[in-house]
């Protein structure tokens, strides 16, 4: 038996990173300014986009 629930994070990141990379691409950018509180939020968010830059902007 199966959970379809299942969390998963690999699954979620990727979404989050061709997100990120859609918005880039339309909105014609090269880059991204993360800022920095030093929370949560901000570290989920810069190793998101350190990620995107890894893979899509080498």
């Amino acid at each position: 038996m199966t959970n379809s629930n299942t969390f998963n994070a690999e699954k979620i990141n990727q979404y989050i990173i061709k997100w990120l990379l859609d918005y880039a691409t339309n909105a014609k950018v090269k880059g991204f300014v993360v800022g920095i509180s030093g929370g949560i939020d901000s570290a989920l968010t810069s190793s998101l986009v350190h990620k995107l830059v890894c893979l899509h902007f080498v």
